[in-house]
């Protein structure tokens, strides 16, 4: 019974932290694009990670349930990030300098598509 406890408490800790994800306003699963770019600026202090998703893009970062910017660890953190929401990697460029600049490329995935209208 107390690993059932647990393990209800932990699924719905998880819920609620992946639902309340956004970026401009927006629900991260309810956005209706299949592909999506991360750019990744890599400094000393740490990344920078951007999402265009096809809007009007000034910089538009992931907020968390606060309003408030999450901050990845690593650029690998947040593709799997997006993994979790259904996006696959498709393609990757990088730009040489500081600081460096790595542009992901994601794709939804087809069986998540189909959900899109």
């Amino acid at each position: 019974m107390k690993k059932l406890i647990i393990l209800a408490v932990f699924t719905f800790g998880m819920l609620a932290t992946t639902q309340a994800q956004t970026i401009n306003g927006l629900k991260i699963e309810n956005l209706k694009t299949n592909y999506i770019e991360l750019i990744c600026l890599e400094y000393r202090s740490g990344p920078v990670i951007y999402v265009n998703y096809g809007q009007n893009f000034y910089g538009d970062t992931v907020l968390d349930k606060e309003g408030k910017p999450i901050k990845f660890k690593s650029s690998i953190e947040a593709l799997n990030f997006f993994s979790k929401y259904g996006y696959d990697l498709i393609a990757v460029n990088n730009l040489d300098g500081y600081p460096i600049r790595d542009f992901y490329y994601l794709r939804r995935k087809p069986s998540v598509s189909k959900n899109i209208k």
